[in-house]
């Protein structure tokens, strides 16, 4: 197990940024399988894979000290969507990734995440850049991306031609 890894614990004004359990299989599904939000993090509507997912990230964060989190309300500790720091296959560089459940969008939680999951990788992590993949016509992701002013550098080198997506650079400091 990464050292510290079951300890990451984020506070920000609203919201409690911790390590995925077994308990939040249900929440974790319905992300995974809501049609606004499945598509666009690669989700599925098969409950065993979604399980096996959960159980997956949760042996990454453990194994890698980077991978995803809960994103739950501070107040309620209700659970509203999911959101880490990620590595894929093309890049070492570690990519941000969040999902808001719809009941919870646009009340700036998904850039009170950001700003913690940029923290964390910037100051927690040590990195120097993050990267995000964004699908092209992604409408919500673009607005919630444009305050960090992140330079965009192209197609990713994976290209999916159903959904065409663009790759972008953060770096330090966080706007």
């Amino acid at each position: 197990m990464s050292k510290g890894a079951q300890e990451i614990r984020i506070h920000t004004e609203h919201l409690i940024l911790r390590p995925l359990a077994p308990s939040d299989e249900a929440v974790f599904f319905e992300i995974e399988s809501h049609p606004e939000i499945g598509p666009l993090i690669h989700g599925t509507a098969d409950p065993e894979e979604s399980r096996r997912r959960l159980l997956d990230s949760i042996a990454c964060l453990a194994r890698d000290g980077h991978g995803f989190l809960a994103i739950e309300l501070a107040g309620t500790r209700q659970m509203i969507g999911i959101g880490g720091l990620l590595r894929y296959d093309f890049y070492d560089d570690l990519h941000v990734l969040i999902a808001i459940l719809p009941k919870s969008q646009r009340k700036g939680f998904g850039k009170e995440a950001m700003r913690a999951l940029l923290d964390w990788g910037f100051n927690g992590l040590h990195r120097s850049r993050i990267l995000g993949l964004v699908w092209v016509g992604n409408v919500p992701s673009l607005s919630l991306i444009v305050g960090f002013r992140p330079s965009e550098l192209g197609p990713p080198p994976v290209i999916d031609e159903r959904r065409p997506e663009v790759l972008y650079e953060f770096r330090p400091p966080i706007p």
